[in-house]
């Protein structure tokens, strides 16, 4: 357990800033490929797990800018929506409720951006939050991307759901496969059919 706590903290944003640029970049990678391999033996407690699954999201969090500030975020965008169909104070209850559960605000923001046009804003808020977990954190570029795709051939309602879905298969790091190997499977098949495609191409890296 002290040796996934101590890699953890080391992922966070504390690392000693007199390393080049570059060097650091290259521990925190060793340090997660460390966590990916100790974690498969590790005998720690459930509760212990949790608690090193949210440093990890932490960290996650802190790489990708968000820097542990995504709930105020996400805050200001969702109670003026709420302000406008309730009182003050039940906006500010159901603002703070929804919050919690939401890990990233930019895909909040996109999804329900896409969803309110074919929903009441609070639905397309409700259904918007239950897609922004932390299984999409930092992924707001690949649902962006396949959504483009799954678009063209589904609504709106399915297009976000496999988009998701997508996001969910990959790393947060996979765009540049994505775009490397679209359009290859794209020259075969339909859009969306080429998407999936390319996210089982990307796992597989």
């Amino acid at each position: 357990m002290k040796s996934l706590i101590v890699l953890c903290a080391l992922l966070l944003p504390s690392v000693t800033f007199a390393n080049p640029r570059g060097q650091i970049k290259d521990n925190i990678s060793r340090l997660a490929r460390r966590v990916e391999i100790d974690v498969i033996d590790s005998e720690i407690s459930n509760e212990e797990l949790r608690k090193v699954q949210m440093q990890l999201t932490q960290a996650l969090r802190a790489l990708s800018g968000q820097d542990g500030s995504d709930y105020g975020q996400c805050l200001d965008f969702v109670l003026p929506i709420y302000q406008a169909r309730y009182g003050s104070n039940t906006a500010i209850e159901k603002s703070k409720e929804l919050c919690r559960s939401v890990s990233d605000t930019r895909v909040l923001e996109f999804i329900y951006n896409q969803l309110k046009s074919t929903n009441t804003t609070t639905t397309a808020l409700s259904r918007a939050a239950e897609y922004s977990d932390d299984s999409v954190l930092g992924k707001v570029r690949i649902i962006e991307f396949a959504f483009d795709k799954h678009s063209s051939q589904y609504t709106t309602t399915s297009a976000i759901r496999k988009s998701v879905e997508n996001a969910r298969e990959l790393e947060v790091g996979s765009m540049s496969c994505i775009r490397r190997f679209y359009s290859t499977h794209a020259s075969r098949y339909s859009a969306s059919t080429a998407m999936n495609k390319t996210v089982e191409t990307c796992k597989e890296n």
